[in-house]
């Protein structure tokens, strides 16, 4: 049996991951860290309530992973994992302390993994990195209609240019990868590393949801649609988005086919911006479009040009399956938000 030991499995999309590897016929056996007891003892809660079986996954407790030696233990204890997944890194935007509430974390976390894979986890063989879109551009500058990014371009961003939250999350994605592709070029590690780059990442929560008031950094973008009234001003925002249950799948391809080994993985269905959301939460849920501003409908089709010069056929081609699409995420997360049918 597989040991996989996952970085920050109580989170959106650790959560989802967690779901995704219990259900794979593979039969994985799971450890996963979380920040508290309680978090994870309602991760198992919430698996058992789903009639997921809990007898292949257990739990440690990181407080913090970028506290010095946070994964020692873990790999001392579980010495035979083979699969190093490592997602767990601040993503928010409320600091006045960038550098220390999300650029540190991230990075001590990255170095905290391979040192402690260097030092206790020899039978891993398979490490993988959840990055970000950020990392491959970004914050890179307008450099013509020629230009592309993919694969294999790479955000310009520098430390000294981090002026605010935004940006420090750019960086946050960007200095871990490169961290990781410097250390298995020098090291050469037993293992084989491969990045996974996702765009704004909506779908469904992986539990019933308790407390709606604020989601995850994502799906509120979707959930403060959800909360405005007639008269409201539409929020502003637009980019690249992909499902989180299209992260897990590509995750678990990740580490599953050689063909992702020493690859970066750019995730992206499409691009999305808050009309084009709105518009369809009012075609496909009527009630609570009543309750809804029209927007201005004609900026559906409006986007920044530059999304226009990002190509991920590589990533597509080497994961062989089609992305959801914008319309069934947000129905699919609207639905769970509000605890109703699409009633088109």
């Amino acid at each position: 049996m597989t040991k996989v030991f996952l970085s920050g499995g109580s989170g959106f999309l650790g959560s989802n991951l967690v779901k995704t590897l219990l259900k794979s016929p593979s039969n994985y056996e799971l450890v996963t860290s979380v920040r508290s007891d309680s978090k994870g003892t309602n991760l198992l809660d919430n698996l058992e309530n789903a009639q997921i079986p809990t007898d292949r996954i257990s739990y440690e407790v990181v407080e913090d992973v970028g506290a010095p030696n946070a994964f020692d233990e873990i790999l001392k204890k579980h010495k035979d994992t083979n699969v190093f997944l490592h997602t767990a890194a601040p993503f928010h935007f409320k600091s006045k302390d960038v550098d220390n509430d999300i650029i540190k974390p991230a990075v001590n976390g990255l170095n905290n993994a391979l040192n402690a894979i260097e030092n206790y986890g020899s039978n891993v063989k398979r490490f993988l990195l959840t990055s970000s879109i950020a990392s491959a551009g970004v914050a890179n500058k307008r450099t013509g209609e020629d230009h592309e990014f993919n694969e294999k371009s790479w955000n310009e961003l520098q430390h000294k240019d981090v002026k605010n939250p935004l940006l420090a999350y750019y960086y946050s994605k960007l200095e871990p990868e490169r961290l990781l592709w410097k250390y298995v070029k020098e090291k050469k590690p037993n293992f084989q590393a491969t990045t996974v780059l996702p765009a704004m990442i909506f779908g469904p929560q992986a539990f019933p949801i308790g407390d709606k008031k604020e989601l995850n950094t994502s799906s509120e973008v979707i959930n403060k649609i959800l909360k405005l009234q007639p008269c409201s001003k539409l929020p502003p925002g637009e980019g690249l988005f992909i499902d989180v249950r299209d992260v897990c799948k590509s995750i678990l391809k990740g580490f599953e086919d050689e063909n992702t080994a020493n690859k970066r993985l750019l995730l992206f269905s499409g691009s999305y911006n808050t009309q084009k959301i709105l518009d369809i939460i009012r075609d496909n849920f009527m009630e609570a479009g009543l309750s809804l501003p029209v927007g201005n409908p004609e900026n559906a089709n409006k986007e920044d040009p530059t999304l226009k010069v990002w190509n991920n056929d590589e990533t597509r081609k080497i994961l062989d399956f089609k992305f959801i699409d914008l319309e069934k995420s947000v129905e699919d997360s609207v639905e769970q938000i509000l605890d109703v049918k699409n009633d088109k």
